[in-house]
């Protein structure tokens, strides 16, 4: 299959009515050529870097959404390599006249009934507002090949409000993997675009915390539409309902906020050969309470999912010896290609990195071995279902406090993957990391229009980042007790926690390098700082040397 013109929208003949439009020549047509071209098209499609080889419709089914005429199409993409995705793609026709959204069409189609488009069903308010009515009334109705379930949990008739009441929906921005739809103020939908076999974390965690825990900082769960193909593909989650959290913005959002505060500050005090810890949480201000407050809930996360319960998919886990050998086998496996990718990319780097890269192409290798030789006691702690893509981009900051959000986990990962049990202190480490990139984030973003500032300012970043993590750790550590997921050795908290922030330091300088050059220095420097601080092995929880 020659590539598609994603600008080039096809004309189908069609013989007889709409309804035919994925039947004969015509579902032919949209195979060889409409289809392949919409998907290219789409933000939410995940292979455009890839050869499409072909496109099957391999299930359909009608969907009733009057005065929609719409359908329920899974597509299986195959590409030039001879992987394949199944893609979700709900289509709806509609008059020429009332499309004006060009990115949503598919093909324009002709018959002796006139012209019309076939689209997106998204872009349909009714085909939007029938799919939640699906979840309200828990339908269940056949395909061609296969069968669809929606049901809702026991939050929906509280979260859907008033049945009198319309929920206008409204489709969102689009997203790198899925499609929004928000009812009124009410109710968001995601809807996954490409399908897996198993259930999606996003509605399983979510579940479990709306209906199993006390835990109330999520937008709680109302319900999901699945999927089934065969026994052996079942079940695949299409999409999850969930509470719309009226908020201020993200926590990545949050925290540049302030630090370009901190920095507007920063940049008027003394020099930062003075600072010291109290200047620093001075300086931090009202931001070490969000700091506080979000390793607060972060630890009430983690031990809602601890919690005892008779479901087998959130029974805690002791920690094995092969878990810590999977952390360690990932350190080596991104350090190495870290490494790799940064001695192939040398000449590039910005002069200010490159003597901190030459050390770490010298040194880095057997730092890396003495780190994992180091990373090798089983501590006596259990392990849990986890976030699984921990940041402050997943929290929203509400009226200051902090909203957790998207339990899908590590998009590049599979389901079965995400729905392992790991440590939470693996989500802990993600928002450490998360802070010390805000930290510079925020910095690049003050000193663009002032770029004297920087060298002077840098200190100011890493006292921000310092005194926030110290916070947020302190917090986590303090909320969450005596919990059996915190390893009771101090040693052994530090080797873990520092283990699963290396890895991802490694994992951000292999993307960093080939995707943002200007912003390497940031996990560059947080690997140098790991490895320095694991070589010298000091590392005791926050306030305290040890916790047996």
């Amino acid at each position: 299959m020659s590539e598609p013109d994603p600008n080039a929208i096809p004309t189908i003949e069609l013989s007889d009515d709409w309804s035919q439009c994925l039947d004969g020549r015509a579902r032919a047509a949209l195979e060889q050529s409409a289809l392949p071209a919409f998907l290219k098209s789409q933000r939410w499609f995940g292979g455009k870097a890839r050869k499409i080889a072909s496109v099957r419709i391999v299930d359909s089914a009608p969907f009733s959404a009057e005065p929609a005429i719409a359908f329920l199409t899974w597509l299986e993409v195959r590409f030039a390599g001879g992987e394949a995705d199944l893609y979700f793609v709900p289509l709806a026709i509609a008059p020429s006249a009332n499309m004006a959204d060009r990115t949503a069409i598919v093909a324009r189609l002709r018959s002796p009934a006139g012209e019309a488009v076939l689209h997106d069903a998204l872009v349909d308010a009714a085909v939007c507002a029938a799919l939640l009515d699906l979840i309200g009334r828990e339908s269940s109705f056949t395909t061609h090949h296969g069968v669809v379930h929606a049901e809702a949990t026991s939050a929906f008739a509280e979260l859907r409000g008033d049945r009198a009441q319309t929920l206008t929906p409204k489709l969102g921005p689009p997203t790198s993997s899925n499609s929004l739809i928000f009812y009124g103020d009410r109710l968001l939908m995601k809807l996954f675009r490409r399908l897996e076999v198993g259930v999606n974390p996003d509605y399983e965690i979510g579940r479990f915390l709306t209906e199993s825990s006390r835990f109330d900082r999520l937008p709680r769960v109302a319900g999901a539409i699945e999927y089934c193909q065969n026994e052996a593909r079942c079940p695949m989650t299409l999409g999850i309902v969930q509470q719309l959290v009226p908020n201020q913005g993200d926590g990545w959002q949050h925290a540049l906020g302030e630090l370009s505060r901190y920095y507007e500050q920063a940049a008027r005090k003394a020099e930062a050969s003075t600072l010291d810890p109290i200047i620093g949480k001075e300086s931090v201000g009202e931001y070490s309470h969000a700091a506080k407050r979000l390793g607060q809930r972060t630890a009430e996360m983690h031990l809602a999912l601890a919690s005892e319960t008779a479901d087998p998919a959130f029974a805690k886990e002791p920690i094995t010896a092969a878990d810590v050998e999977a952390v360690r086998k990932e350190i080596i496996a991104q350090g190495r290609r870290a490494i790799r990718t940064l001695e192939e990319n040398r000449d590039q780097l910005p002069a200010e990195v490159t003597t901190d890269a030459d050390e770490l192409l010298q040194a880095g290798p057997a730092a890396i071995e003495r780190v994992v030789r180091q990373t090798s006691a089983v501590p006596a702690a259990v392990k849990t279902r986890v976030h699984g893509d921990y940041h402050l981009g997943q929290v929203l900051w509400v009226d200051g406090d902090y909203v957790i959000l998207d339990f899908e986990g590590e998009p590049t990962r599979t389901i079965d993957e995400r729905r392992e049990m790991f440590s939470p202190l693996r989500d802990v480490a993600g928002m450490l990391r998360s802070y010390h990139y805000a930290a510079y984030a925020g910095l690049f973003a003050f000193t663009k229009t002032r770029p004297h500032e920087f060298e002077r300012l840098l200190p100011w970043a890493e006292l921000w980042q310092r005194t926030v993590s110290a916070t947020f750790l302190a917090e986590y550590v303090k909320t969450a007790g005596d919990a059996a997921f915190l390893p009771k050795e101090s040693d052994q908290f530090a080797s873990l926690l520092d283990g699963f922030m290396l890895a991802k330091a490694f994992y951000e300088l292999s993307y960093e390098l080939n995707n943002r050059p200007d912003w390497v220095r940031i996990p560059l420097g947080g690997v140098k700082a790991l490895l320095a601080k694991r070589e010298v092995n000091a590392s005791p929880l926050p306030g305290e040397r040890g916790r047996g």
